[in-house]
């Protein structure tokens, strides 16, 4: 009875380990498939200003809610937007280049990790300049409440994906405060 007992708790403890080592072998096989290049995980020291522009009363803070890499995100703070103006956060010309690649080329998709705060969905744009004069708008509701991945193919972005000068999200024609937290802003490989 103790050899029967004793067996089966190791071969539970064999079942209960295995289980993992299972998955972590299929984890790097999946990583081979594709190439993620972190843009901003929003882990370094300093202020969301240092590389990031807001206009119009949109207001940025680096904070420990909502993140999905690392331990920080960006909590971004909006205001009622008219529709005559479009608060958001961006970067163009050297702070883009500071963060981003200019040649998009080998990307197959950009992605951002995003909670909205706010009691309804968001209805945001993300957009894309490239040249300094071909623009790409892509217009996302985010659900109240709930993390949301931006997936936006490049091959669906029609623009100059060699030279890549500004990235937007901003927000328009909403008429209450709104609060998103962004994270693991990537462009990705497949």
């Amino acid at each position: 009875m103790k050899k029967t007992m004793l067996l089966t708790v190791i071969m539970f403890v064999i079942a209960v380990a295995g289980v993992p080592a299972a998955e972590k072998a299929k984890a790097p096989e999946a990583k081979k498939n594709s190439k993620v290049d972190v843009i901003e995980s929003f882990e370094d020291e300093g202020e969301p200003t240092d590389k990031w522009d807001f206009d119009y009363e949109a207001e940025g803070a680096i904070v420990s809610e909502h993140a999905t890499e690392g331990k920080k995100a960006m909590k971004l703070s909006l205001p009622e937007a008219t529709g005559e103006q479009y608060p958001g956060f961006f970067a163009e010309e050297s702070k883009f280049n500071s963060l981003f690649p200019n040649d998009w080329t080998g990307y197959d998709e950009f992605q951002a990790d995003v909670f909205n705060d706010s009691e309804t969905g968001v209805l945001i744009t993300v957009k894309f300049k490239s040249n300094q004069k071909e623009i790409y708008n892509k217009e996302i509701t985010l659900p109240k409440k709930k993390n949301y991945t931006i997936k936006i193919k490049t091959k669906d972005m029609k623009v100059e994906l060699g030279n890549m000068t500004n990235f937007k999200i901003f927000v328009c024609g909403i008429p209450i405060k709104s609060t998103l937290y962004i994270d693991n802003i990537r462009l990705v490989k497949k």
